[in-house]
């Protein structure tokens, strides 16, 4: 995935410092120009890294669902932590209501 975000960053740049020593423009349009052009250049050149990267990501999507949690461990530990923050606070409350 790193290599694939960075080889995409690298065909970017040498576009736009190439469409910049050409002068085509202010360096916005140089800007734009080389996102659209290293889009199609990436999309052309880049298949086995794309492939690895996409890879990547649906195996890592997959995890979650095997082990049956939703988010990492430390987000589940700190939600437990304030649902039970939460709910002291409301039974509290809700004892102050009863006896008054």
């Amino acid at each position: 995935m790193v290599i694939y975000s960075a080889l995409r960053l690298a065909i970017f740049g040498v576009l736009f410092v190439v469409l910049y020593a050409f002068g085509l423009g202010h360096w916005v349009v140089c800007a734009v120009l080389a996102a659209v052009l290293a889009l199609l250049v990436s999309y052309l050149t880049l298949r086995g890294p794309r492939e690895r990267a996409a890879q990547y990501l649906a195996d890592r999507a997959h995890d979650p669902v095997a082990t049956g949690e939703q988010f990492s461990r430390a987000v589940e530990d700190d939600a437990a932590f304030e649902d039970a923050a939460v709910d002291a606070a409301s039974d509290e409350t809700h004892a102050r209501r009863t006896d008054g």
